[in-house]
């Protein structure tokens, strides 16, 4: 019946008259995506192929780096036919992954290595990928060793790529695409000519199959390929530079992010010779918009299925139009439109569009039943395969298609493709959650459930993010009685997506404005988000925030005179931590008050000051100790190694940028210690290991501040950085409170805050958790209420750790890491390492300033391209044993930035020199993600002896030595960008201190980047070349690119 209905159905195809078209076509399907390759190397030898900032390869390089890649693909087993898993980054690494993968004849499946790591390992089984690639696994180097050889290359015999999207079924599905369907799609199409002296900007990640126009359209047309870092594209001033700085020509952009721009300035796109847009519907007011300030012929709106090779129908705008349509189709392309008995529908009737022609691909990888559900045989044309695109389209007169939307629940939104089934799939699978369906409502994507009570959101967000990409998080999640359903007994989720379209629905309470800016935060906070109100504590990302929305409200927000990113937008999240972050704090808004020590212990600065603080301690230790013991659990590796070499406190001093009220600020300090478990915990010596005693403390009596008092002090400036360095060498030992918060009283209207910590429970990022805190906590107090106090627990993190590695087993540890090759290069440094005694070290610092070029690159990239060359330089190395400091603060979904603790991980990077300045950091971040995704953290590997039992070989190839003699041989810890310096850092000097630590240190480097300088600051106890070292680091940063 199908067959005779589609017979006499009306037909929509391209018309080929395209010159020297129809020889392509004829000899395609035998001809491999790799062969058309191979002969634009030959017309295009020297021509840039692909290019990441100032890392670029030319068609002859990228060639020779893709069959070398090859040949060690096919050492590690792969053969012919085989699926290759790819997960990377954008990286010069993806594009030489990809093509080396296609020379041996494989198929690549590419993986976003953002997505959890239980979907990855969901795609990894259902491809059957033999290998999974990543950037660090793939070198771009030359090699001159032994390769093994390629076979000749032929007819493709397996497809080009298996690209997975969401599946209504609950898992995500692979489609398979034939090396002809991407020929069909880029060479000599006719919606755009893409040459030689063209640059192709690729914006869209690769694991999407809008990258393949990108990739291929530009690698099998002889243009340049240029590679943008993911947040380019949310950028505004960056995506800018990237396309003035490297003249792109020819971009294609997802629909929601086209819009964001052309509400921003659509002059971004001036530069360029046509920009396509789609991925959902297209926005009239918006194209119209474009349209006006760029003129015709430029704005190209695509529309396809990932089924049918990336494109099916385009349209060039030309003029203003009421309704944007998707077009005609792309030559060797065959469109039917079709009513619900697969009749012809006339023009202007909806019907599904079903899709035939040279870009259908084979169908759902190792699904044949949900193959033939949606491939279906093309009438006439014998052997070949339609796809019911489920999309509802009608014609134009003139016989342009128009988007009409779907006949099924399948949902497009910023540009992705949602199968409601699968988040509805997954949710049920909740034990508290019993029906739920999954409708979008304006840009929101919103999940209503039923079930025995309500979940807390974050609890169930949390459970969707174990399996789910971003993208299909529920933006609001809604607890019904029972699901609205229709006549004939289906949910009706028509009246869902109203129902979630009704103001005030969204419970908000808003703080009273004080400000200016408070008011135009919060008022383009709702205007942006399309919400009728915000409350200061309401999370972006739960009102249906993402990056495409951060870059509209930073655009705006910068505009009315408030400058911010849309990165600080994401990382912040509420209006509250925004105005927090951008507020000049003095005054605060809170009531002035006059200075009462309230019963406080004061000693004066030239007191015995330490005495003092002991006794101030012991006070808070009985206080704190009189209560419970709710818990005990064990330390991480990293606390009793801290333990074990008795490290100094950390001390760290800031000011008060508000009046000063003791009794509120002691409340407050109460209550940052009932909010983080590590504060109100002593350790005890357990049988074979030390245990936290957590106490259950609850701020009744608040703790002791000690006060400081250095006003009317003649010596303040000199006596107060003595103080700080008698501080800074406390050590806290025995089971005692492991912290301590003072007041140092400046003058009447100046106060510091002083924190003497342990290490033990201290890092970096600690500090910042502290104070930001303790000062939501004091005006909470001050204003009578109460802040959201909870966080993850560090008990969390210790049990998390414990799990070990996920997915990965030891031989993929060391493979990745290249472990076996840091033990070796470790053993060559060892004769370096001429101690003059672990007693004493010297310090030293490095000023590096940097070119007005490299001030505007990745404070990371500067400062490990600088370090790694420097080192090599001094060392005569080209590989370099570094073990990286890492803040160990996210493993796999588990976030712990609002912990105070101690995190850090040391990971053992192999670096190798010689690589450029974004390669090497390309590799490392990596691998860092890698570590974070499968749960990888090296210290607990290493030192705990549980783990140490079943990764023996993880601590052997690390090699820390005897008591950790060996463990700081090497070591790199980045700072980040830091607003401004200290006077007296800006120049070099040096100086001997005792060795915090009781082991040998060859170069323990902390680097910081601001603005035009670059500081490293170096600790060592060997007899090391200071002038020669300092001499090695300007040159490298002289010679970077």
């Amino acid at each position: 019946m199908l067959d005779k209905l589609l017979a006499d159905a009306w037909l929509m195809t391209e018309v080929i008259v395209e010159s020297g078209r129809p020889a392509v076509l004829a000899d395609r399907r035998d001809t491999s995506l790799y062969q058309l390759f191979v002969q634009c190397v030959g017309r295009h030898p020297q021509h840039v192929a692909v290019r990441l900032r100032d890392e670029a390869l030319t068609y002859t390089q990228l060639h020779a780096h893709a069959e070398s890649m090859a040949a060690r693909l096919l050492q590690l087993g792969v053969r012919p036919g085989d699926t290759v898993a790819l997960s990377t980054v954008r990286s010069v690494q993806m594009v030489v992954g990809i093509w080396a993968i296609l020379r041996i004849g494989g198929t690549y499946v590419p993986i976003d290595p953002a997505l959890p790591p239980r979907r990855i390992q969901a795609i990894l089984r259902e491809s059957g990928a033999r290998v999974c690639l990543t950037a660090a696994m793939i070198r771009v180097e030359d090699d001159d060793g032994e390769l093994s050889e390629l076979p000749p290359l032929g007819p493709p015999l397996a497809p080009a790529y298996v690209m997975y999207t969401s599946g209504s079924t609950g898992t995500p599905k692979g489609i398979a695409i034939a090396h002809h369907c991407v020929t069909r799609t880029v060479i000599s199409p006719n919606y755009v000519a893409i040459t030689p002296e063209d640059n192709v900007l690729q914006l869209v990640n690769y694991a999407f199959d809008g990258s393949v126009f990108d990739i291929f359209g530009a690698l099998l047309n002889g243009a340049t390929l240029v590679l943008s870092h993911h947040d380019d594209a949310t950028n505004p001033e960056r995506l800018a530079s990237v396309i003035d700085e490297y003249a792109v020509t020819v971009a294609l952009i997802t629909t929601a992010l086209f819009n964001a721009y052309v509400d921003i300035d659509p002059a971004i796109f001036a530069p360029l010779r046509k920009v396509l847009f789609g991925g959902e519907r297209a926005s009239a007011a918006h194209v119209n918009r474009a349209l006006n300030r760029l003129g015709p012929g430029k704005l190209v709106n695509v529309y396809g299925p990932t089924e049918a090779t990336v494109f099916t129908t385009t349209h060039t705008v030309d003029e203003p139009l009421d309704e944007v349509p998707i077009g005609k189709p792309l030559p060797d392309t065959r469109l039917y439109v079709l009513d619900s008995a697969c009749r012809p529908t006339a023009a202007g009737v909806p019907g599904e569009l079903y899709i035939g022609g040279e870009g259908i691909g084979y169908g759902y990888w190792r699904n044949p039943r949900l193959t033939s559900q949606r491939f279906v045989p093309e009438p006439d044309v014998p052997g070949a395969l339609m796809f019911r695109s489920g999309d509802l389209v009608e014609r134009s007169d003139d016989g342009e298609l128009i988007y009409r939307g779907r006949i099924d629940d399948q949902i497009k939104l910023r540009g992705f493709r949602i199968e409601p089934g699968e988040i509805e799939s997954r949710l049920q699978e909740h034990s508290l959650v019993k029906q739920c369906a999954v409708v979008v409502s304006g840009e929101r994507l919103v999940a209503h459930y039923t079930g025995g009570r309500p979940v807390d959101d974050t609890e169930l967000k949390d459970y969707l993010r174990e399996t789910l990409p971003h993208y299909m998080i529920p933006d609001h999640l809604a607890y019904v009685a029972q699901l609205p359903l229709t006549p004939n007994g289906k949910i009706d989720r028509q009246r869902l997506a109203e129902q979630s379209a009704t103001p005030g629905s969204r419970p908000c309470v808003r703080r009273m404005v004080g400000s200016e800016r408070e008011e135009v935060m919060y008022r383009l906070f709702a205007d942006v988000l399309h919400v009728p109100d915000v409350g200061p504590h309401e999370c972006f990302s739960d009102m249906g925030g993402n990056s495409i929305v951060a870059m509209t409200l930073a655009s705006r927000l910068t505009r009315a005179g408030y400058p911010v990113t849309a990165r600080e937008i994401l990382h912040h999240q509420t209006i509250d931590a925004l105005l927090t972050e951008m507020s000049d704090l003095a005054g605060g808004g809170v009531d002035s008050g006059t200075f009462d020590a309230g019963g406080q212990p004061v000693v004066r600065l030239d007191g015995d000051v330490p005495r003092f603080l002991d006794e101030s301690l012991a006070g808070n230790g009985r206080l704190i100790g009189g209560t419970p013991v709710v818990k005990e659990y064990a330390l991480t590796a990293m606390q009793e190694l801290q333990i074990g070499f008795d490290t100094a406190a950390c001390f760290a001093m800031e000011p008060l940028r508000r009046p000063l009220d003791l009794p509120a600020l002691r409340k407050a300090y109460g209550n940052l210690i009932a909010q983080h478990g590590l504060l109100r915990s002593m350790p005890i010596e357990g049988d074979d290991r030390h245990l936290w005693r957590e106490h259950d403390y609850r701020a009744e009596d608040p703790p002791r501040i000690p006060i400081i008092d250095a006003t009317n002090y003649a010596a303040t400036d000199s006596a107060l950085p003595a103080l700080i360095e008698e501080l800074s060498t406390r050590i806290y030992s025995g089971s005692q409170l492991l912290h301590q918060l003072a007041v140092v009283r400046v003058d009447g209207d100046q106060h510091l805050l002083a924190w003497i910590v342990s290490h033990v429970i201290f890092d970096q990022v600690s500090q910042e958790i502290l104070s930001r805190h303790l000062i939501r906590h004091y005006d909470a107090v001050l204003q009578g209420r109460s802040p959201y106090t909870e966080a993850p627990s560090f008990e969390d993190y210790v049990h998390q750790l414990a799990r070990g590695p996920r997915g990965l087993d030891v031989s993929d540890v060391v493979r990745t890491f290249r472990l076996e090759e840091f033990h070796r290069a470790k053993q060559s440094i060892k004769p370096m390492v001429a101690t003059t005694g672990s007693l004493s070290a010297t310090n030293f610092t490095i000023v590096v300033p940097l070119r007005s070029a490299w001030q505007k690159e990745h404070p990371l990239d500067v400062a490990l391209g600088v370090h790694a060359k420097g080192l090599q330089s001094y060392l005569h190395m080209d590989e370099l044993p570094l073990l990286f400091v890492t803040n160990g603060r996210q493993y796999e979904n588990r976030r712990y930035y609002d912990t105070v603790g101690e995190f850090t991980d040391m990971v053992p990077m192999l670096v190798d020199a010689r690589a450029s300045v974004h390669a090497i950091t390309q590799s490392i971040v990596e691998r860092l993600e890698l570590a974070t995704r499968h749960n990888v953290n090296f210290l607990h590997l290493m030192l705990d002896p549980e783990a140490q039992a079943h990764w023996p070989d993880i601590g052997r190839l690390m090699d820390v030595g005897e008591d950790f003699a060996d463990l700081d041989t090497l070591m790199f810890n980045f700072l980040g960008e830091v607003a401004e310096l200290p006077a007296d850092s800006l120049a070099e000097t040096s100086w001997t201190a005792p060795h915090p630590l009781p082991i040998q240190t060859l170069l323990n480097g902390i680097t910081a980047v601001c603005s035009d300088t670059l500081l490293c600051t170096f600790r060592t106890s060997c007899a090391v070349d200071v002038p020669r070292i300092r001499a090695c680091f300007a040159h490298a940063a002289a010679e970077l690119p």
